[in-house]
């Protein structure tokens, strides 16, 4: 009995193996994830706030050769805007964004069934579809840099299990006509887990 497991044990991690092996020769990976967005939200002056706000997205890799990738992150969020006035919390609506994100990762395993990688690339975030006090306000677009860490888990037959952490350097001005009325730095930590296969 004893050796019928071992036996089909190793049968099942050298299938495993082989798939994995297959799966990493494809340039191309497509994921999709649930995040959550944290934001680090400040302003100057000091008052405005920004909510968490959990959204699916999708991002594509290309991987370049064994030990580097580039990722496109991909997908839209509507948050809420709040200030404060002493001890009062007004809500001025809530915000849609574009926030397209490329980061160029390095990846030191790039076998076997754990992958870690790391990734630094750059944002730009867009704003739209506003509501409440936010409809008479103008939110300029944002261009920061993007930091990422992470690990794909392989599920053979070239799908993935993932885990990925983005701080994402979110700025924009916030303008009553021509009048700049804050600074809001909203610097998200984006959480998202998910599967992906190479193709």
């Amino acid at each position: 009995m004893f050796r019928r497991i071992v036996i089909g044990s190793t049968a099942a991690l050298l299938l495993v193996s082989a798939t994995t092996a297959v799966a990493q020769d494809k340039a191309w990976q497509i994921r999709a994830r649930g995040l959550l967005i944290a934001p680090n939200a400040s302003s100057t002056p000091t008052g405005l706030d920004v909510k968490s706000n959990a959204v699916a997205e999708v991002d594509i890799t290309r991987f370049l050769g064994k030990k580097f990738a580039l990722e496109l992150v991909l997908g839209t969020s509507s948050q809420e805007v709040t200030a404060k006035s002493g001890n009062t919390v007004t809500s001025l609506g809530m915000v849609s964004h574009l926030p397209p994100t490329l980061t160029f990762q390095f990846r030191p395993v790039p076998t076997g069934a754990f992958q870690p990688y790391l990734g630094a690339g750059g944002n730009l975030t867009y704003f739209y579809a506003k509501s409440g006090d936010l409809e008479t306000l103008d939110l300029s677009t944002s261009i920061g840099y993007a930091l990422q860490g992470g690990a794909d888990f392989a599920l053979g037959g070239g799908a993935y299990f993932n885990l990925d952490i983005k701080y994402v350097n979110i700025q924009t001005d916030v303008k009553s006509g021509a009048t700049k009325a804050y600074e809001l730095k909203i610097n998200p930590l984006l959480i998202g887990v998910g599967v992906g296969i190479r193709l």
